[in-house]
């Protein structure tokens, strides 16, 4: 949830592909970090990196709908990305069970990295900037921070 506050902000002030790079890297670099963890604290903190990176996609998505669709096209795209949102804790463990039976536990992060790589690949290559220049907010830290 934290990142999601930060996230937010944030795009509505350099728009929405910038924060799309960082937190897919971040999620990325974290998700590894996670099979080199040494110890649980480690895998905890390295969690917590994962979590902040991974957060951006649901953000960027709602921002990047609001910003190109009318009220009638951002509620049939809500509607698609609450589908999705409702599916994915219902086959992740389904899909991270199936890993553990032919791999070990760090093969799970293995493919979490890949998949942020992936994503961050179809960023690059595919998203095109949905906020404008001049539909873009002037904020301040302490307006992003309160």
């Amino acid at each position: 949830a934290m990142g999601q506050l930060i996230y937010g902000p944030v795009s509505d002030r350099i728009g929405r592909k910038k924060p799309l790079y960082f937190g897919l890297a971040l999620y990325a670099i974290a998700s590894l970090a996670c099979v080199f963890a040494s110890n649980e604290w480690a895998l905890i903190a390295a969690r917590i990196f994962q979590a902040l990176g991974g957060c951006v996609g649901v953000v960027m998505a709602r921002a990047a709908i609001r910003d190109r669709l009318d009220m009638q096209g951002s509620a049939q795209a809500f509607s698609s990305m609450m589908i999705v949102m409702g599916l994915a804790p219902i086959l992740a463990p389904i899909f991270g069970a199936w890993i553990l039976n032919f791999f070990p536990w760090q093969a799970i992060f293995i493919t979490l990295a890949l998949i942020g790589v992936i994503c961050w690949l179809c960023v690059h290559f595919f998203f095109k900037e949905s906020l404008p220049v001049e539909r873009r907010l002037k904020l301040s830290v302490y307006q992003v921070t309160t």
